[in-house]
């Protein structure tokens, strides 16, 4: 364990000192709490109480009290907790006056007490110490340290959203952090973002350790921007926020969108939008060998990328079905009239070949 800068006791039921800024989310890390009037007067098993509260504990002093000494951070039970004497460094309840050197802390007569804090995460969270059940606490005292990413894997995903990466770091919290049900609020929940022009949650979120998460990715927005049509790729950042606490924005959360279709880079001016979204459209289909039903499905595209409403865009349908249905009943007249013209001539010939019948039959009689 390291020696670390801690808070200290200023009177009786009375806790100061500064935040401690290094907390891991994972836990593990030594706690030194150390000042005046840290242990009750009455705690010597064997001698009279010190005036001022500075104890020369014995083993038989540590190994009795600290069984009704409680330590918390955030809600959450420390463990492991010791107490030690003058000089600080020694532990009277192991018996032992060499601790390791990196065990001890520089020589003072204040006692001190070490404990191992808990995984959580967070800020402003209190410490609380309670001897014989009776509580003293320092408020918003203890902070751990924030989210890092250090790494995203796959690098890119489909514009269209579904697919899955996997993000590393460090301080992503115990599980409880990513399940709502465990949170006392649902702004405890831990959350992964995906920022480009706004926030984006991830479609799912699994925990798999302290330094993993699995994100299921949400489709890219389709909105304008400058965009490489050759590479097709759309770069954005991916935020973890665990206890209200942020992951820092910088190279290693970087995320990028591939396949991204060309007229994301259209403008939404009602004018000239949605003639531009469909050129690049149907451009990008054909070299793309896709080709049954390219028009229509640019359209019912564009329609949606331009925002038109859904009136607007059933009106623009039925117009263009519209002119279809004319044409094709523009032909089918035509036909008609057409096939109508020979059978009408053909009701005429059988009528002159009856009445000529008929006539060669009167004569002969």
């Amino acid at each position: 364990a390291t020696v670390l800068q801690s808070g200290y006791y200023s009177g009786t039921n009375v806790i100061t000192g500064q935040p401690y800024q290094a907390g891991p989310a994972d836990g593990a890390s030594s706690v030194h709490i150390s000042g005046a009037y840290l242990f009750p007067n009455d705690m010597h098993v064997s001698s009279a109480a010190s005036v001022t509260n500075v104890q020369q504990m014995d083993g038989n002093d540590a190994t009795l009290n600290i069984k009704y000494l409680s330590v918390s951070l955030g809600g959450k039970p420390a463990s492991a907790c010791t107490l030690y004497n003058h000089p600080r460094g020694s532990d009277p309840a192991a018996g032992s006056s060499s601790p390791p050197s990196t065990e001890y802390s520089p020589v003072s007569d204040l006692p001190e007490l070490r404990c191992t804090a808990p995984a959580g995460v967070g800020s402003g969270l209190d410490l609380v110490v309670k001897w014989h059940g009776v509580p003293m606490t320092i408020n918003s005292w203890w902070r751990y340290s924030p989210p890092v990413i250090r790494s995203i894997t796959p690098s890119q995903v489909p514009y269209t959203g579904g697919g899955y990466v996997t993000i590393s770091g460090a301080n992503f919290g115990p599980a409880d952090t990513w399940h709502a049900s465990s949170r006392s609020s649902s702004d405890d929940v831990g959350t992964v973002h995906i920022i480009d022009r706004g926030w984006q949650p991830c479609l799912e979120v699994r925990w798999l350790s302290p330094s993993q998460l699995r994100c299921k990715v949400p489709a890219l927005r389709p909105l304008p921007r400058n965009l490489d049509k050759a590479s097709r790729l759309v770069a954005v950042t991916v935020v973890v926020t665990a206890g209200e606490q942020q992951s820092h924005q910088g190279a290693a959360s970087r995320l990028s969108y591939s396949g991204t279709p060309s007229y994301f880079s259209c403008s939404l001016d009602r004018s000239t939008c949605f003639s531009c979204c469909r050129s690049s459209c149907v451009v990008e289909s054909f070299a793309d060998s896709i080709v049954h039903g390219t028009y229509r499905t640019c359209d019912q595209r564009c329609y949606s990328y331009c925002q038109f409403s859904q009136t607007t865009a059933r009106r623009l349908l039925s117009v263009e079905g519209g002119k279809t249905q004319g044409r094709r009943r523009g032909a089918g007249v035509a036909k008609r009239g057409r096939t109508g013209g020979r059978n009408r001539f053909s009701a005429r010939r059988q009528r002159m070949s009856a009445l000529r019948r008929k006539n060669g039959r009167v004569a002969r009689v």
